[in-house]
């Protein structure tokens, strides 16, 4: 990986508008509710079920955007992999402060990168309201269609957020990839 840390991608996916109002159709999960409740961090955030355990066909197309994604910042293909994706959305009452954290996943002995990342699905999104890094003080802005992919021991923050309801919250595709 050298030098770099992270990779933003702009225009990821040929159709994220149908992936975006697919994922507004399933069911948001608050930390106490989720199947998988550790992975929430210290984040006030709702998330849905893994993407794997929606939609196949839908997993593999994001998964194949991610891995292309992740060949960039990493400089060579990967074949073996780990990967969680979910649906997240964040509403402005739940925001009170910037909480930096590092989301990793344990038990990764075998895998040689974990790499996290953050999808942007809102059109005309505060752009402030993007992902805050705590080193050097870096703001990747919230644009529509982003991927934002950077090394899991990166803390990083939700810089803002927006919206009443799931309808117009801040909505993201976010994930942890773990590549041999």
């Amino acid at each position: 990986m050298k030098d770099k840390k992270y990779v933003v991608i702009d225009n990821i996916f040929n159709d994220v508008e149908s992936l975006m109002l697919w994922g507004m159709t399933n069911k948001f999960y608050t930390k106490k509710t989720h199947p998988h409740k550790k992975y929430f961090g210290n984040l006030n955030v709702k998330k849905t079920k893994y993407l794997n355990n929606l939609d196949e066909k839908k997993y593999n197309y994001v998964l194949g955007q991610i891995i292309r994604s992740c060949s960039i910042l990493l400089e060579k293909p990967y074949s073996e992999y780990y990967c969680e994706i979910c649906f997240e959305s964040s509403l402005k009452k739940d925001f009170n402060k910037i909480k930096f954290n590092k989301d990793k996943i344990n038990n990764t002995k075998e895998f040689n990168h974990q790499l996290n990342g953050v999808i942007f699905l809102n059109k005309d999104a505060d752009k402030k309201a993007g992902i805050l890094m705590k080193e050097n003080n870096v703001l990747i802005e919230n644009i529509y269609n982003r991927c934002f992919i950077y090394d899991s021991n990166l803390e990083t923050a939700i810089a803002d957020s927006f919206g009443k309801s799931l309808k117009d919250s801040r909505l993201t595709l976010s994930f942890k990839i773990l590549l041999k």
